[in-house]
């Protein structure tokens, strides 16, 4: 089917209406002569209808000219002539207007359909744009629902990582950890151990002995690995006597050096250890808090 383009239609519908109207004005021209010849037979009998007024009121009595009964004649066919043609033209322009009003009342029926045409094609559309909307939205929540679910599984990998990486100590963390130690703790023996077959914890055990050694402190073992049924997590501070002077002091210079370097330990006191014995005990690895 071939499609005609729309700015035709439209001139041919122009065309044809101003085709119809020029037919109904030349039947409404014919229709104004027919009047005026009307018009004409009428004062064509002018001077006999004048004649015979007169005859009336003047009580007079006298015959018309001929050249009044020829021109009455005359008049009189005009008249007829004139009434017969308005009877016949006014079926030609009554039709002609109908033709007219029947193609205007078509080109509105047409407007009409195309209007709703258009508001159906509207209605659509609008329809389409808001389940374009509704699938944008749909789309938009399931990118934030899978950006979160990456962002959630990131951080449980990271937390794995972090979990499964060895713990080591920073340059700082190294640098305060290798500060001099006072000379009245330098005589207490260090004693480094950590839990056997831990490579994690017995590597950060080495790294802490040897900076403990490079401040000045008595360290033994460096580090040793120890069997042992309790399994602490972290980093355990072991002495005899929290009070004496061989023992507690040099443990809490100990503990405040490590706090100092971001490493937490805590104070255990162990009744089978010699007086001038501090035990730095490197446990495994501390699980991280559940959220």
């Amino acid at each position: 089917m071939i499609e005609v383009p729309g700015w035709f239609g439209t001139a041919l519908d122009g065309s044809t209406r101003q085709a119809l109207l020029h037919f109904r004005d030349s039947w409404l021209k014919d229709l104004v002569g027919a009047t005026i010849v009307l018009l004409i037979g009428i004062s064509f009998e002018g001077p006999e209808v004048v004649h015979e007024v007169r005859s009336v009121f003047c009580g007079t009595r006298s015959g018309r000219p001929r050249w009044m009964i020829v021109m009455a004649s005359i008049g009189w066919l005009l008249v007829v002539a004139g009434v017969g043609a308005e009877l016949v033209l006014e079926q030609f322009v009554h039709q002609a207007e109908g033709q007219v009003q029947s193609f205007d009342d078509i080109q509105l029926s047409a407007t009409e359909r195309q209007a709703a045409i258009a508001d159906a094609r509207a209605a659509d559309a609008s329809n389409q744009a808001r389940n374009a909307l509704g699938r944008a939205v749909d789309a938009s929540d399931r990118a934030a629902a899978a950006t979160l679910e990456a962002e959630s599984e990131a951080k449980k990998r990271i937390r794995i990582e972090q979990q499964l990486a060895w713990r080591t100590l920073t340059p700082e963390q190294e640098n305060k950890l290798s500060r001099s130690v006072p000379v009245e703790f330098r005589s207490t023996k260090l004693q480094v151990e950590n839990i056997a077959l831990d490579a994690e914890g017995q590597d950060y055990a080495t790294n802490i002995a040897r900076c403990l050694a490079k401040a000045g402190w008595s360290v033994v073992g460096m580090p040793t690995p120890v069997l042992s049924s309790n399994v602490p997590e972290g980093i355990v501070i072991q002495i005899k006597d929290p009070t004496s002077e061989t023992g507690g002091k040099p443990a809490g210079f100990l503990q405040r050096t490590l706090a100092e370097a971001g490493i937490t330990a805590a104070a255990e006191r162990v009744d089978n250890l010699g007086p001038d014995v501090v035990v730095l005990f490197v446990g495994i690895k501390p699980r991280p808090p559940q959220k």
